[in-house]
């Protein structure tokens, strides 16, 4: 997941990506209700877990609501 996001981000100049070791970080970790399997978090509203092929992870980029301000 992560080659995905950094991906995305190298490759357009609105997406960011920021991935956090659950167990470097646990209060991010709790903060995000991450467990034992990836966890992706959009805006910091809308999330998905898995690992997900390139072109599921996009369409949850493009449908995911606006940053909040």
């Amino acid at each position: 997941m992560a080659r995905v996001a950094y991906g995305m981000a190298i490759a357009g100049d609105k997406v960011s990506a920021e991935v956090i070791d659950a167990e470097e970080f646990p209060s991010v970790a709790r903060e995000f209700k991450v467990g034992p399997v990836p966890k992706t978090v959009l805006n910091y509203q809308s999330e998905f877990l898995g690992a997900a092929p390139e072109a599921y992870v996009l369409e949850k980029i493009l449908t995911a609501p606006p940053p909040l301000p």
